[in-house]
């Protein structure tokens, strides 16, 4: 429990640091999307034919990085699902998969979670995505575009980027 404890508040410190650092916004077409998907609020994300119809792009050029705190409900999503467990010292990732998410260079993050939860807010800042989305509600500082609506309005949520992606020439 010490170490948890310990592990969580060096996150924490990370988060923070990372969050005061001030980054770019890419101003090229969003080719690539990584999404971040919090699985105690949606088990299934099966909205890839709307962001692909949406960015004009294959259904393959979106990677998902499932959440669930708990390790036995992670271990049932698949491997491309994190728990709490694989937070180390640091904020440092024990998980293979989570680091390859984290390594890869997407020109668009999408933050698909209601409310902030550490280590999906620190998946979030050390992601080295271009351009990132998520909703209002989360920590904002890590988002450079956040839309007001229900985790669950697919409609409104991709209505809203259609509005907004073209005006920032991302799409």
């Amino acid at each position: 429990m010490f170490l948890k404890g310990f592990k969580q508040k060096s996150a924490k410190k990370i988060l923070d640091k990372q969050l005061r650092i001030s980054r770019e916004i890419s101003k090229q077409k969003i080719k690539t999307i990584g999404v971040l998907v919090d699985a105690t609020v949606i088990s299934e994300f099966s909205y890839f034919k709307e962001l692909a119809t949406l960015f004009e792009i294959p259904k393959a050029n979106i990677e998902l990085l499932y959440y669930h705190p708990n390790k036995k409900e992670a271990l049932l999503i698949g491997d491309n699902a994190v728990h709490d467990g694989v937070l180390g010292f640091g904020g440092k990732l024990n998980h293979e998969i989570a680091n390859k998410f984290l390594g890869t260079s997407f020109d668009a993050l999408l933050n698909y979670y209601p409310e902030d939860k550490l280590l999906l807010n620190l998946l979030s800042v050390r992601s080295k995505a271009k351009f990132k989305i998520g909703f209002v509600g989360t920590n904002e500082l890590m988002n450079d575009l956040a839309i007001k609506t229900s985790i669950s309005n697919i409609d409104v949520f991709t209505k809203e980027l259609k509005k907004y992606l073209p005006i920032l020439n991302q799409i």
